[in-house]
């Protein structure tokens, strides 16, 4: 199981990150805006220098391992959702996200290249991954839309299904719910929940069963291309690693038993990183700089209020 680890990691806002994050957990950065959340991200990736320090995979300086994966024909670490996705030229749904699955820097590309050299097989399997995950996330009747047509919500579930057929081993998400109306939202909570519970792609055996109807969104817990996978039990030993940047601490509240860490960058201008459940409304405050207390529905459910946002609509 992979871990990275941001070994005084400083941020050219000067920011210093330390802590780290392993395959099958999540790490949930919040924080005020310009305080670092997307630069971290940037800098996570490469395409922002840091300061100094150093990102490790397995104990190794990331840009080697990244060499290392490429020579073995597994192309990149992060499958990575930006805050806003353009696809530069126009494409429809399906296509935008089946060219997920070609290899490069973020992608993995393993999946389907298994495959390539059966001819069509390859192809075959990276377009029934793409329509199960489609059909997921509630897009499916988009498939044959141009991506310059439809809405910026329904770009943003387009930019993460094809983030998920780039298969990486840590899914990298900076805000990618922002322009999600509440039900969106609800489900991409789900998906991303999900996640963390099953098999996500086309193994090198495969059996395609039936799919669910064109405009069926299946809501329950199991591979999101709904595929039957011979190799579901050693796939569900790797899950990925999810670095979530949201503005919102609702999920951050709510992660129950699953593995996470929130990464906070406090109003101070320091990074601290922190098991979920320790969050606590003293440290909500530190992060927004207004005060905060943290309520529990009716059906058990966290959630912050913020006196200052109430205030502002008195």
């Amino acid at each position: 199981m992979s871990r990275l680890e941001f070994n005084a990691l400083e941020l050219i806002n000067g920011v210093r990150i330390r802590g780290g994050v392993s395959e099958g957990e999540f790490l949930i950065i919040l924080g005020r805006n310009g305080s670092g959340k997307s630069l971290f991200l940037k800098t996570l990736a490469g395409l922002i220098p840091a300061r100094s320090g150093s990102v490790l995979l397995d104990g190794a300086p990331l840009s080697e391992a990244l060499l290392k994966r490429r020579k073995a024909g597994l192309g990149g670490l992060f499958s990575y959702v930006p805050q806003s996705f353009q696809t530069g030229f126009p494409l429809t749904v399906r296509e935008t996200v089946i060219l997920g699955r070609a290899r490069g820097v973020f992608g993995r590309g393993g999946r389907s290249n298994a495959r390539a050299a059966g001819g069509s097989s390859g192809a075959a399997c990276a377009e029934n991954d793409a329509d199960g995950i489609l059909k997921r996330l509630g897009i499916w009747h988009l498939r044959d839309s141009y991506t310059d047509r439809i809405s910026g919500g329904e770009l943003a579930l387009v930019s993460l299904a094809r983030a998920l057929m780039q298969d990486g081993r840590f899914l990298v998400l900076d805000e990618p719910e922002a322009n999600l109306d509440v039900s969106k939202k609800a489900e991409f909570y789900r998906l991303i929940r999900g996640l963390m519970m099953t098999d996500r792609g086309c193994g090198q055996n495969c059996e395609y069963v039936d799919d669910n109807g064109e405009n069926s969104v299946d809501n329950t817990v199991k591979p999101v291309n709904n595929i039957v996978d011979k190799n579901a039990d050693k796939a569900k030993e790797s899950l990925p690693g999810i670095v979530f940047v949201t503005h919102d601490p609702l999920f951050a509240l709510n992660l129950g038993d699953y593995p996470g860490f929130i990464g906070a960058f406090l109003r101070n201008g320091e990074f601290r990183e922190f098991p979920a459940r320790e969050l606590t409304a003293g440290i909500l405050e530190d992060i927004y700089a207004t005060s905060a207390e943290i309520r529990v529905s009716d059906t058990g459910i966290r959630y912050p209020v913020f006196s200052e946002l109430l205030g502002s609509l008195a």
